[in-house]
């Protein structure tokens, strides 16, 4: 899904990767509740391109502002 705001498979792989790791380590806690997964999931996963477009001085794809409503 993510796949149109890296430049490859293999970045996409990485952040979905990354992303279900974030989740896994919040949902061992003892607390912890997510009424929305697809919500949350692509949360966690827009934060982490985020964080990569800012580690790379990148702007955000057209794409992803209109999905955003920005």
């Amino acid at each position: 899904m993510y796949v149109f705001f890296v430049h490859t498979y293999e970045e996409a792989e990485e952040i979905t990767q990354e992303t279900y790791s974030k989740v896994m380590a919040y949902l061992k806690k003892e607390y912890a509740v997510i009424e929305n997964y697809s919500a949350y999931l692509k949360t966690i996963a827009l934060n982490i391109i985020r964080d990569e477009w800012r580690k790379q001085n990148r702007e955000p794809a057209r794409a992803i502002k209109n999905m955003l409503h920005l």
